[in-house]
């Protein structure tokens, strides 16, 4: 197999781009004189919610560490001796509101009488600490989630959690540890790992995201290993009602990406290695079934039920190159109540468009590289009235098969699709209400690795188990009023 490629310099060339320059203009608004980073506890003691309970409030924030300056500073946009621009003003408050330890976050200019203009950061904290515990009660009552975590150590935005997730066949049980200013810079780092009931996950996540929407570059280099169950659900009341097949996957990623345009109309080119090893270790004689849901004695799988699992354990592995190309044209705007009670949400409108091509280039562990093509297709868009909030987001990943060794199968396999549609309706004359409508599809074609869907669980219909209906392709639509 031949595989043609750009030459590195000129792909290179083509990501950096012409250099911009210094233009040596003046300031068209003025410059940036002093920077004011007001950060507040969790709750305001000279504005308490009541006056009745106000030493709580007092417990609570002595209680708490808040988010150090040096913190909020780092993502601000603009310091002393910038250029005052309005625009990063905004894009440095948007920065602000996505971090869960923030509940609120405005960032404005006050111009002097000289001309320069005072910066002024004015954030206030969310209680960072977080227990959550989630049980179910098919089979009696037994945890399904337990996680304990400090979402802002000491005040630097350093997560750190410990968690045990378990549905009926899965088990993970582990910690992780990140951080959005690794060493004071706009690195992010993110490191997990821990056992799960056949052997073990690790994760390490080394990104530079876009920084807002003036970022220009962008990189990342993820590496994940595991050992797992799939766990399929066979619908059937007279057979088993599980089948486990054992999953190990390794996967490797190394991307670079850089922005050209501006703000509102950005263009996005990228390029990226990554390797994924996918197998199932011992098939197909280490496949198990359960009988009576009891996951604690699993039972050999009988020859027939190996023949309905051979399919999707053919997953080609190999090393991939990508090419990556995007287009953003999004603007903002505020509303509140839509996700959260009071909280003010940064509703993105217009639409972003993602194109990732990739071809395999070498063979993967024990295997011969095959000849194929990837695609993954990435849309969002939104849209907004005075009283409606229209989100949709659709995905589409499929591989084109020219050649696969062992394979008596080409053409297009490995096909996922999805799709959302969110509706968000804030009538004026109700103002305390929300009315969202949710459509939600979902479904794979011609699959060569483990895949099924359910019509329960967390992600389908509430009050279905988690096995309830399996099957290759789901639809779901939602009603609240919120």
């Amino acid at each position: 197999m031949t595989v043609r490629v750009l030459p590195f310099p000129i792909l290179l060339v083509v990501l950096l781009g012409i250099p911009e320059g210094v233009s040596g203009q003046a300031c068209e608004h003025g410059e940036v004189s002093h920077l004011f980073i007001d950060n507040h506890s969790i709750f305001d003691l000279d504005d308490p919610p009541t006056e009745r309970f106000q030493w709580v409030y007092r417990v609570v924030n002595s209680l708490h560490v808040p988010t150090r300056r040096s913190f909020v500073r780092r993502e601000l946009l603009l310091g002393v001796g910038d250029c005052y621009d309005p625009y990063l003003v905004a894009d440095s408050e948007r920065i602000l509101r996505r971090f869960p330890f923030i509940a609120n976050a405005e960032v404005y200019g006050l111009q002097q009488p000289d001309g320069t203009w005072h910066v002024i950061a004015d954030t206030r904290d969310e209680w960072s600490t977080r227990l959550e515990v989630t049980a179910g009660v098919e089979n009696g009552l037994d945890l399904r989630r337990v996680a304990l975590a400090e979402q802002n150590f000491l005040g630097y935005g350093i997560s750190l959690k410990g968690f045990l997730n378990q549905s009926d066949a899965n088990r993970q049980i582990g910690a992780e540890v990140s951080t959005p200013q690794l060493f004071a810079t706009e690195t992010d780092l993110r490191i997990s790992g821990g056992e799960t009931r056949i052997g073990a996950f690790y994760a390490v996540d080394v990104a530079y995201p876009f920084v807002g929407e003036v970022g220009r570059w962008g990189w990342r280099a993820f590496g994940s290993f595991l050992e797992d169950y799939f766990d399929y659900a066979t619908g059937d009341p007279t057979s088993p009602g599980h089948v486990l097949l054992p999953v190990e996957e390794k996967f490797l990623e190394l991307t670079v990406a850089r922005r050209f345009g501006e703000p509102g109309n950005l263009t996005t080119l990228g390029i990226g290695l990554s390797q994924v090893d996918m197998t199932a270790p011992g098939f197909p004689e280490a496949l198990r079934v359960v009988e009576g849901g009891d996951f604690d004695d699993l039972l050999p799988a009988e020859p027939a039920v190996w023949e309905a699992v051979r399919p999707q354990t053919s997953f080609a592995s190999g090393t991939r190159i990508n090419l990556l190309f995007g287009q953003r044209n999004i603007r903002f705007i505020q509303r509140t109540g839509l996700d959260a009670l009071r909280g003010v949400t940064d509703v993105e409108l217009g639409s972003d468009v993602d194109l990732t091509l990739s071809r395999t280039i070498a063979s993967g562990f024990g295997s011969e590289a095959p000849d194929d093509l990837g695609v993954r297709f990435r849309f969002f868009g939104g849209a907004a009235s005075s009283e409606l909030v229209a989100i949709t987001s659709l995905g589409i990943d499929a591989r084109q098969v020219f050649f696969s060794p062992g394979a008596t199968q080409t053409g297009w396999r490995d096909l996922l699709a999805g799709a959302d549609v969110l509706l968000y309706y804030q009538p004026r004359d109700v103002s305390r209400h929300t009315i969202l409508a949710r459509f939600s599809a979902a479904g794979g074609w011609t699959l060569d690795r483990p895949f099924q869907l359910t019509l329960g669980g967390s992600t389908g219909v509430r009050g279905f188990e988690e096995e309830d209906f399996p099957g290759a392709r789901r639809i779901v639509v939602n009603l609240e009023d919120r």
